[in-house]
């Protein structure tokens, strides 16, 4: 059954130019996360009728996340859907997921972005660390690295994260995946359009490396 009561919610960080846009078009309730910005993403997140908490500084997409994961279990949210503050993601296709969840029985549901259409890099990147996180979860994970996804309550409740960056998206599959909750995958459509990307090549791939090597021991 589809849970009834979903928050929306979208991590921002100098997210000011296409918050508005993408905030009107997601189903209330909307909880935006600014993690730090030092634009106007805070004052567009309250212009658009958002709900709003704010880090004081910059902590990562994955402290942006758990705020909100917080947030959703205090306020006893059955569920929620997680989804960029840069309009690569079409907030139309929310349904999609509800709907993959319901008919497959799964608990989180990734969306599955073409391939075809990613920057280069991004896509080497994206099949290596599936592959890697299909291995370690035990399922098909198609597309690791999106950030547009559902997520049942019942995980937020029994998972615990620890991570704060980008790796805490992987973390949450692997852990999802131990405590026996079954994730699938829904196709999308993703808009490139030339937005500057956060990630650091480096760092978050050597952050991702940690990860995984420290999750053979849990």
């Amino acid at each position: 059954m589809q849970p009834q009561r979903i928050l929306t919610i979208i991590p921002a960080y100098q997210a000011a130019p296409t918050l508005a846009r993408v905030a009107a078009a997601c189903p209330a309730p909307v909880l935006v996360v600014d993690d730090g910005s030092t634009d106007d993403t805070g004052a567009v997140a309250r212009a658009a009728g958002c709900e709003l908490i704010s880090h004081p500084i910059n902590r990562g997409k994955g402290a942006a996340l758990r705020t909100a994961f917080a947030h959703a279990i205090a306020v006893g949210f059955d569920g929620v859907i997680t989804l960029d503050a840069d309009g690569q993601h079409d907030p139309a296709q929310i349904p999609l997921f509800h709907d993959a969840a319901a008919v497959g029985d799964y608990d989180l549901v990734v969306g599955e972005r073409p391939r075809k259409g990613m920057p280069a890099k991004r896509r080497t990147s994206n099949t290596l660390t599936s592959l890697i996180l299909s291995w370690r979860t035990g399922q098909c994970i198609e597309d690791s690295q999106c950030g547009f996804r559902f997520i049942r309550g019942e995980i937020l409740r029994a998972v615990e994260l620890s991570t704060v960056e980008f790796q805490c998206e992987s973390e949450l599959l692997i852990r999802a995946a131990r405590a026996g909750f079954r994730i699938g995958s829904v196709p999308i459509r993703t808009i490139y359009a030339g937005e500057r990307s956060h990630i650091r090549d480096v760092r978050d791939t050597w952050n991702f490396v940690r990860l995984v090597t420290q999750s053979l021991f849990w």
